[in-house]
């Protein structure tokens, strides 16, 4: 799926969102559930996800490689030398596996062989493996969100759990020892438009749990059901504030960001951060910079780096600005890799 087309849903979403914030006034009562208070060695604060175009190969910039990887591992200085930790955590996730593009159980088959058989997790565990020796950090892990597949003629707990065996099976096989499995990334859907969501997702979550595992959703600006989502067994929770994909970029989406997590039914934020060239927001008139400083200081104004934890959109953009000579793009990194050092 091509980029520019990831953003055309991710912009019609954000309607359908502005309208369920008046629909879902009423629509529950629950009492809401405290925002996780985890914290520790292994536990996941600042999340990259990380979209990958398997089958298309339009853009080998959605790809994980040791290149693209290493300033998602590190903070790399201008020369590209590593000099501090970046993310601590890592989602594999593909495009095609969002429930607009249909994806099949081939297709499901197909992607989990590539990210063992194709080397992506392989290199992000080869990257994390040169990392550690350039920082001389030899007890690292990078945690590591897997995409649960959901094949869209089968959305049912039985069919997605043995997906989720497969993931498994797959991980153990390859084992690999720079990287730790830390849970399942739910990206089927956005929200709980799906029939048979509140049967469902509880008897995935407890089968994660039993595993020893997390579960991570991010659902859009008031998302249908996102008051639920810890209620069905989700650990972590980061809204999208959607700002960026906004051509009137009503910074208004923030302040409904932060009450959810006041409220207890997100533990964080998406930070949307697309790059420039065809990737670029609809917000701010186009201008990745402004969009990108936008969230920032919102981020500042609500003092969000105390929050649970925070996702990042995307990897590849992120990547790129890394490792561009281009001073706006190094600003850019910049500033996200202070903001990631201001919550440690």
């Amino acid at each position: 799926m091509a980029a520019s087309s990831w953003l055309f849903v991710r912009a019609r979403l954000l309607v359908r969102a502005l309208v369920l914030v008046v629909l879902l006034a009423g629509v529950w009562s629950i009492t809401p559930q405290a925002a996780m208070s985890l914290s520790g060695p292994g536990v996941p604060k600042n999340v990259i996800l990380f979209y990958d175009d398997y089958p298309t190969r339009g853009d080998p910039q959605f790809q994980v490689t040791l290149q693209i990887a290493k300033p998602l591992v590190t903070h790399i200085d201008k020369k590209g030398r590593p000099n501090d930790w970046m993310f601590d955590s890592f989602i594999f996730y593909s495009m095609w596996l969002y429930v607009t593009r249909k994806p099949t159980q081939a297709y499901i088959d197909s992607w989990i062989s590539y990210l063992f058989d194709g080397q992506q997790v392989a290199n992000l565990d080869r990257a994390v493996d040169s990392a550690k020796k350039a920082l001389r950090n030899p007890d690292y892990q990078m945690n590591i969100f897997l995409a649960l597949p959901v094949a869209y003629e089968a959305v049912d707990s039985s069919s997605i759990l043995n997906n989720a065996d497969k993931v498994l099976s797959r991980w153990a096989s390859l084992n690999p020892t720079n990287l730790r499995l830390t849970g399942f990334y739910w990206g089927f859907t956005e929200d709980l438009w799906f029939d048979g969501s509140a049967t469902i997702l509880p008897t995935i979550s407890q089968y994660v749990h039993s595993k020893g595992l997390k579960l991570l959703m991010i659902p859009y600006l008031s998302a249908y059901g996102y008051d639920r989502l810890h209620v069905l067994g989700f650990d972590y929770v980061t809204m999208q504030p959607n700002y960026a994909w906004d051509a009137k970029s009503n910074a208004t989406s923030f302040a409904i960001v932060n009450k959810s997590i006041a409220d207890g039914y997100s533990d964080g934020v998406e930070f949307e951060l697309p790059y420039k060239g065809g990737y670029g927001p609809m917000c701010c008139g186009g201008d990745w910079r402004v969009n990108l400083k936008t969230y920032f200081d919102q981020a500042q104004s609500y003092n969000w780096k105390s929050t649970v934890l925070q996702t990042y959109y995307e990897g590849s953009g992120i990547s790129l600005m890394g490792r561009s000579s281009d001073v706006n793009s190094r600003n850019a990194y910049e500033m996200i890799y202070q903001y990631i050092a201001s919550t440690r």
